[in-house]
């Protein structure tokens, strides 16, 4: 059924919208300032380890193994996971290997792109917001409690920050007091549909949908192809 809207909509608050960018702005801008100071206080070699460090965590995903090749010692990892605007980007260059790991065409690189990559990013600039001491999404709690190995570096940088609530979120997800899941059970079978056929039309898409239990219309399942990023824009038929 489509939905009709009742009465006029609400307006935005263009003056608060763009103070609001600004802001984000000036806390990006602050994290950057932050890196390039602690960047120059370091010496030579450890500028040399650091930057290796990041290389390392882009291409194998993964902060201790990052940690290890580039024979970074456990007590500066500490100290860098500590260390404001440092702690920053070791969590960018982390969410940056996620996405690349994810850049294939199976259901789970869709999905991960379409709704996790985006939850990473709020995320992180929540991160940044609060001094890399807490986190905001339960998007981290939800991936680490499935890989709980290979999401190690946010566990210990939240125990290291006292991160309470990180912790809560986990345990709730732990033991199923609350959803682990990270998309639902029609953007799965949208996606799984798709790399079986990506040339199917929205309207056969939608019939298969229907054959597998799902009582939606045309509309939603274009609405739903379009937040996949499996649209026309893309290169790929509706």
């Amino acid at each position: 059924m489509n939905q009709t809207w009742f009465g006029d909509r609400p307006k935005v608050d263009q003056r608060s919208l763009a103070l609001a960018k600004q802001i984000d702005a000036d806390i990006r801008a602050d994290a950057e300032r932050q890196m390039e100071k602690q960047m120059q206080s370091m010496s030579k070699n450890e500028r040399a380890l650091f930057t290796r460090l990041l290389n390392n965590i882009r291409h194998l995903g993964d902060v201790g193994k990052a940690a290890g090749k580039a024979r970074v010692s456990r007590r500066l990892l500490d100290k860098w996971m500590s260390t404001l605007g440092v702690s920053w980007r070791i969590n960018t260059a982390f969410n940056e290997a996620q996405a690349t790991l994810h850049n294939g065409h199976t259901t789970e690189d869709i999905l991960f792109r379409a709704k996790v990559v985006p939850e990473l990013e709020k995320d992180s600039e929540h991160f940044k917001k609060t001094g890399q001491r807490h986190r905001e999404s339960k998007v981290v709690a939800k991936l680490a409690a499935k890989n709980l190995k290979g999401w190690r570096w946010q566990i210990v940088q939240a125990a290291n920050n006292d991160d309470k609530h990180f912790f809560i979120d986990l345990g709730r997800i732990l033991d199923g007091k609350a959803s682990a899941e990270l998309h639902d059970k029609l953007d799965e079978d949208i996606a799984k549909l798709y790399v079986k056929n990506p040339e199917m039309s929205t309207r056969k898409l939608t019939a298969e949908l229907e054959k597998l239990g799902h009582e939606v219309e045309e509309g939603t399942v274009r609405q739903r192809k379009a937040r996949l990023k499996l649209t026309a824009s893309a290169g790929r038929k509706l």
